[in-house]
């Protein structure tokens, strides 16, 4: 049975440029053809330049002919192929590039045609928004071919995506990855919930009498000075003999809340965990306007607090992410 040949889309299709019409066609491994140009392949491509310099065959070594138009059989799919291609037509580069589909395979296919840059622009695309919008596939492709900081960087920018962002998507080039890669991502994410949640609870822990007073500048929720009788820090009674107190009863069931968040939704994300410190809803909100002095400022200090906290968590973050080694 024979295979059927259909033509690629534009702007590699035969009639796409009257104009300056196709004078080759490139056949992809699946029986895609490609009509594209000798100058811009030759101008683009060391490995196309020395082919076409080179006579062509006749007689029964000659290739075979579409339409007037030689065919060179290429060994990769029709995905690697149209991002190689688009690669020779940097007109195309920035508008054609709507997909990951065929980059894993293009990459090493732009060294081998010698595509000048090839490479470089991959990476700078997978870089780009691809790396927060899929940065599953970005990481899976990095670890293939052995980038590794843009497999650092995608498996950070990982981190601000639910978990269960995976739970429909098949991630196709993680077939090629290894197990040790898989779950470096899994570890990864759960370190940094951990220093989340440790710097988010730090905030609640009982501090004795010593740390209250030694303390220049108290936080809101701290400072004993001028909140309703109700609010402002309370003694604790630990059975210990030195005095323990905990921050206003608000704020340590805003920060409750916070934590349980975190623990269901499984968010690394410090912004989302920032954007969630200074809304305060429900009773708590209640609680906390009951106090004069906590209604006026209580939102600028959980502000300036958020404000904190996210440049703690980024770059604790950041130590995890430097004990990583996410290819071979």
């Amino acid at each position: 049975m024979d295979t059927t040949i259909v033509d690629a889309d534009a702007p590699f299709s035969p009639s796409y440029d009257d104009m300056n019409p196709s004078d080759l066609i490139l056949r992809s491994c699946d029986s895609v053809d490609f009509h594209v140009h000798k100058a811009i392949l030759s101008f683009s491509s060391q490995f196309f330049r020395d082919m076409l310099a080179f006579p062509q065959p006749d007689g029964e070594e000659a290739n075979p002919m579409r339409n007037g138009k030689a065919i060179v059989d290429l060994p990769e799919s029709e995905k690697a192929v149209e991002k190689l291609l688009i690669l020779c037509y940097p007109r195309f580069a920035e508008n054609l590039f709507t997909d990951l589909d065929g980059v894993d395979e293009a990459y090493p296919a732009a060294d081998k045609y010698q595509v000048k840059d090839g490479q470089k622009v991959l990476e700078g695309i997978m870089a780009g928004t691809f790396l927060s919008q899929e940065p599953h596939r970005v990481y899976a492709i990095a670890c293939h071919r052995g980038l590794a900081q843009l497999a650092k960087s995608a498996a950070a920018a990982t981190l601000k995506l639910p978990l269960d962002a995976l739970e429909l998507v098949l991630i196709p080039e993680y077939k090629v990855l290894s197990a040790y890669q898989l779950l470096c991502l899994q570890i990864l994410r759960s370190r940094c919930i951990g220093a989340l949640q440790h710097r988010i609870e730090a905030e609640t822990l009982a501090r004795d009498a010593w740390e209250m007073a030694s303390q220049a500048s108290l936080k809101l929720w701290w400072d004993d000075h001028g909140h309703s009788v109700e609010c402002g820090p309370y003694d604790v009674d630990d059975g210990e003999d030195e005095r323990c107190f905990c921050p206003a009863k608000w704020f340590k069931k805003h920060i409750a809340s916070i934590v349980t968040q975190i623990r269901t939704w499984e968010s690394v994300d410090p912004e989302s965990v920032a954007k969630a410190l200074v809304k305060v809803e429900g009773s708590t909100m209640e609680v906390m306007a009951q106090c004069p002095r906590c209604r006026v400022e209580g939102p600028t200090a959980l502000h300036w607090f958020s404000m904190e906290t996210v440049t703690d968590i980024k770059q604790s973050h950041s130590i995890i992410l430097a004990q990583f080694s996410f290819v071979d």
